[in-house]
């Protein structure tokens, strides 16, 4: 079920901090999205809830993560001054755990479609011009 939030195709919005709208045994590929930015992050894992949770909220909850991609949504938390507030979480598809060859090709074709800047900024093989003329407009600068 969509939201207005995300500008594509969501399966179903999960809500922090429990993100109770998912099961731990659901796996498959899932989105972060900065709403002031328009700035996103796809992964993929064997639990989306339990990844996301645990690993990607924690993290933007305490400022802490040696993930690069973590890293730079941590830096735009604290740049915002918003907190946690324009993050929104998602399931972008929902993959039974016993197809796991079929994870990599699922989130590899969301990046190709959605361009996730964070992403690309981890990736360090990607251009940074999403997330450069994301960061531009926050800053009123032309990019």
């Amino acid at each position: 079920m969509p939201t207005t939030d995300f500008p594509f195709q969501i399966e179903r919005e999960i809500n922090p901090p429990t993100f109770a709208e998912i099961d731990d045994r659901i796996g498959g590929v899932y989105v972060i999205y900065n709403v002031l930015s328009q700035c996103s992050y796809v992964g993929k894992a064997l639990s989306i809830r339990k990844r996301v949770r645990n690993d990607h909220y924690r993290a933007l909850a305490t400022g802490h993560s040696n993930q690069a991609a973590m890293q730079r949504l941590i830096w735009d938390r604290n740049r915002l001054g918003k907190g946690l507030e324009p993050f929104r979480f998602a399931v972008l598809q929902v993959i039974p755990t016993s197809q796991y060859d079929d994870f990599i090709p699922a989130e590899t074709l969301f990046i190709k479609a959605i361009k996730p800047a964070y992403n690309y900024y981890m990736d360090n093989r990607y251009p940074f011009t999403e997330y450069d003329s994301a960061m531009a407009l926050l800053d009123n600068k032309e990019p």
